[in-house]
């Protein structure tokens, strides 16, 4: 993988890490934003953690991209963060908040994208 990969996915592990961490603890908004966003069939708790869940997914293929050299590996991180990113603009536009609710994920979508091109 090229060092501009590598350094992409290890920023991108660390916002992951964080995202995923906060939201699998419930520490912060999370446990109110998610009775928002009401996704459906799954009751808001259930949801956070999946969320949550799937983030640190991304982040531990991340890290093993990173480290082992991996490219392969870190663009299956890749596309996993893109299709979260994806997922939450739709939650977003579905519940019609604010457009600076919408920057976070789709600039991680795009430091993903990013990720694919150079890695």
């Amino acid at each position: 993988m090229s060092t501009a990969g590598t350094v992409l996915s290890i920023v991108l592990g660390l916002a992951f890490f964080a995202a995923g961490g906060t939201k699998v603890a419930n520490l912060g908004p999370h446990e109110k934003e998610f009775v928002r966003y009401g996704l459906p069939g799954l009751p808001p708790q259930a949801a956070r953690v999946m969320v949550g869940a799937t983030e640190l997914t991304a982040t531990v293929l991340l890290a093993i991209g990173a480290i082992a050299d991996s490219r392969t590996v870190a663009v299956i991180g890749a596309l996993l963060v893109i299709v979260a990113m994806l997922g939450a603009l739709a939650t977003h536009l579905r519940i019609h908040d604010p457009v600076e609710k919408m920057i976070p994920p789709a600039l991680l979508g795009l430091v993903a994208v990013a990720l694919l091109v150079f890695s």
